[in-house]
């Protein structure tokens, strides 16, 4: 059986994700439903309790913004855990961990998840980024997985030596994900991409002040078993490709700053009220995102008609530079036209 963890904003799991998870697991499951509506838990607690409910040979952490396309996913997770060598597995991970910044940037990352990519100027309007890709590959073999949704045996969780999360050290909801991979790597046990189970992640997250407390307090921890990766890969090999993902997550970090005040700017101005004129690297940012956006669009269409739309979408971006219209014009013939 499988036992499908769940820390929840709501008093219940939503009835949309209850009947979606019926109609698609194909599999003897529980759903262990944490309430967290008075934000009683942090993750790590939130799943700790979880566990101590739990009664299947196999915990499913997961998320409670996602949506399952795939038919039978729990007789693929069955299957795949019958393998002794795996014993976590997610869909999205890295083959390495870099010991100074976050897995999910080291630029040797792998995944098959579908992600919502939410427009800054409006929470309401998406686009769906990752849907192109081999639902028959194999599983990869990673060093660690994103917190989305992940599954570990239930024997790891028991005896002398049993994992835990660790809610003493990460007291908020990031890099609880990064650690419980870490306890299974110290255990020996092998951590697995998935390829043939299809769902998607309603947000991309943000990263705040917490999360970058949280990324401290994960590589002061493990400091000493960091780098890790996969067996086969020669770290040495890597350093300049983790040296530029390095600069670029830095460079999303500032980014995120931004978003965070522009999401905050369109909801207020949604709403009636008074706001502060945006900055020019506040209008600056906002054009990139725009741009961001309108690519994505343009990338994951569905048809050529729909990723033309694309252009009248965006009025306010300049006819030329970085982040334009004529750029996304390029954007249009590389990916509806050279990739089609």
């Amino acid at each position: 059986m499988l036992s499908l963890i769940i820390c929840s904003t709501n008093k219940e799991t939503p009835q949309w994700l209850v009947d979606n998870i019926k109609e698609t697991i194909g599999a003897e499951y529980e759903i262990i439903h944490i309430d967290n509506s008075e934000n009683k838990y942090c993750m790590c607690s939130a799943y700790n309790e979880g566990v101590r409910r739990a009664k299947g040979e196999v915990f499913c952490f997961m998320h409670e913004d996602i949506k399952y396309y795939s038919k039978d996913w729990g007789k693929s997770i069955e299957t795949h855990m019958l393998n002794s060598e795996v014993t976590m597995l997610g869909v999205f991970g890295s083959t390495v961990v870099p010991k100074d910044f976050d897995f999910r940037f080291s630029g040797f990352t792998t995944g098959h998840l579908i992600q919502r990519t939410v427009r800054v100027t409006n929470p309401e309007e998406y686009v769906l980024d990752g849907v192109h890709w081999d639902v028959n590959g194999p599983l990869d073999k990673v060093a660690m997985v994103d917190g989305c949704w992940f599954c570990i045996k239930a024997s790891l969780f028991k005896g002398q030596d049993a994992i835990k999360f660790d809610d003493i050290t990460f007291d908020s909801f990031h890099l609880y994900d990064c650690d419980i991979c870490m306890q299974v790597n110290q255990k020996g046990g092998g951590i697995y991409v998935v390829s043939d189970i299809v769902l998607e992640h309603f947000s991309l997250g943000v990263f705040s002040e917490g999360y970058l407390e949280g990324v401290v307090k994960f590589l002061a921890k493990w400091n000493d078993k960091l780098p890790c990766y996969v067996e086969g890969i020669k770290i040495e090999n890597c350093q300049e490709r983790l040296k530029k993902f390095k600069t670029s997550y830095e460079r999303m970090l500032r980014m995120d700053a931004h978003t965070i005040r522009l999401r905050k700017y369109f909801a207020a101005k949604k709403l009636g009220e008074s706001v502060e004129p945006l900055s020019k690297e506040e209008k600056k940012a906002l054009c990139e995102l725009e741009f961001r956006y309108a690519k994505n669009a343009i990338k994951y269409a569905k048809s050529d008609d729909e990723a033309q739309k694309s252009f009248d979408v965006f009025p306010n971006l300049p006819l030329f530079g970085k982040c334009s219209k004529f750029q996304l014009l390029v954007k249009y013939f590389f990916y509806r036209c050279l990739k089609s």
